[in-house]
């Protein structure tokens, strides 16, 4: 049980994605580095497991409120089935994303210390 714990607080804290940015000047670009694990919950009898993933981003806002992202992760899944057979796969993805900063559209005038951000994209999936 501990190690679920610290294996999922590890995820929560390897996943979070953090950027420095100056938040008076408009427009910048920025590039983000994200790393984590994901575990599939497929009720098909796997041995579930811990794998890794990573992503790499690039982006450009616009304006405080509207911006755009260009994002491409990948992840490779190990697994074991019931009947002791084993699979191994790779994933990506490419993602090209709008952003609007909805804290800076509903309120512009404030300093924020965190800013809710809403992502629509469309994705590109590769599967080996």
């Amino acid at each position: 049980m501990k190690n679920r714990l610290l294996l999922s607080v590890l995820a929560i804290v390897f996943a979070m994605n953090v950027s420095a940015q100056e938040t008076k000047t408009y427009p910048h670009a920025f590039v983000g580095v994200q790393g984590g694990v994901m575990r599939a919950w497929n009720g098909q009898g796997v041995d579930r497991k811990w794998n890794p993933m990573a992503a790499v981003s690039l982006g450009y806002n616009f304006t405080s409120v509207f911006g755009m992202r260009l994002q491409a992760n990948g992840s490779t899944w190990k697994a074991k089935l019931d009947d002791g057979s084993e699979y191994k796969s790779k994933a990506a993805n490419i993602d090209l994303d709008m952003m609007f900063n909805l804290t800076n559209l509903l309120f512009p005038r404030s300093k924020n210390f965190v800013n809710l951000i809403a992502i629509a994209g469309a994705p590109f999936n590769i599967a080996i």
